[in-house]
């Protein structure tokens, strides 16, 4: 038997199911996270085919073979509203007049978790 057990950094899991979180029209986050979510953080953290850097990839072959999991997860817990922040945009030419250390960024209004 496998047994993973997982703990978010901060205590603090944002994940949007259907991407309906920036629209405003999302009230509840993913709860429990999808097994998916796990699966790709560890083909992440090891990258795939030719770039893997620790193993073959013959582990997370195998690991897509289990049967579904089993998921113990809080029956239900603390949701918190979706809340507009600022985030940095990417893209286009750096912003004239800015130095290494600090560079000068525009934001843009977002919504938390996406």
């Amino acid at each position: 038997m496998l047994s993973i057990a997982v703990e978010f950094l901060h205590g603090t899991f944002r994940g949007d199911p259907d991407g309906t979180a920036n629209t405003g029209r999302l009230t509840r986050g993913e709860w429990p996270p999808s097994p998916a979510r796990l699966f790709a953080a560890l083909v992440a953290a090891d990258g795939t085919g030719d770039a893997c850097r620790v193993t073959d990839g013959a582990e997370l072959e195998w690991f897509e073979q289990l049967p579904p999991p089993v998921i113990h997860a809080a029956p239900d817990p603390v949701h918190q509203p979706l809340r507009p922040r600022f985030v940095v945009q990417h893209g286009g030419a750096p912003a004239k007049g800015t130095r290494h250390e600090y560079v000068g960024r525009s934001g843009a209004a977002n919504r938390a978790g996406v």
